[in-house]
């Protein structure tokens, strides 16, 4: 089966294509599901050498939009596209906060000894 894509107009061609795909029920249309609409951004993590406890999540790996009163920083870490961010941490929070203001900033509870 051939689509022709027109202007680049991918989205367009998909259509088309589903929609013969179903004409000819020669296979079953595949579905798309919201989490894969969406792709996930890589997280980097910063560590605030001014701040004990105080750590970032940036979209970018030199963390160029962190916060200036709590520099420096150091890069500690990076989360892939596709894993959970580390303490249970909620990743669409994350993403949003890094759109909206280019960073997301947490705290790492100090242990207390027994």
């Amino acid at each position: 089966m051939q689509v022709l894509v027109r202007d680049n107009n991918i989205d367009q061609a998909l259509r088309v294509l589903k929609k013969k795909m179903q004409r000819d029920r020669s296979a079953p249309v595949p579905r798309q599901s919201s989490d894969r609409s969406r792709d996930s951004m890589r997280l980097f993590i910063f560590e605030s050498n001014a701040n004990t406890g105080l750590r970032a999540f940036v979209g970018d790996v030199a963390g160029r939009n962190l916060p200036d009163q709590f520099i420096p920083w150091r890069q500690i870490g990076a989360v892939a596209s596709g894993n959970a961010p580390p303490y249970n941490l909620s990743r669409d929070t994350i993403e949003k906060a890094i759109s909206a203001d280019g960073f997301q900033l947490w705290r790492v509870k100090a242990k207390v000894a027994n």
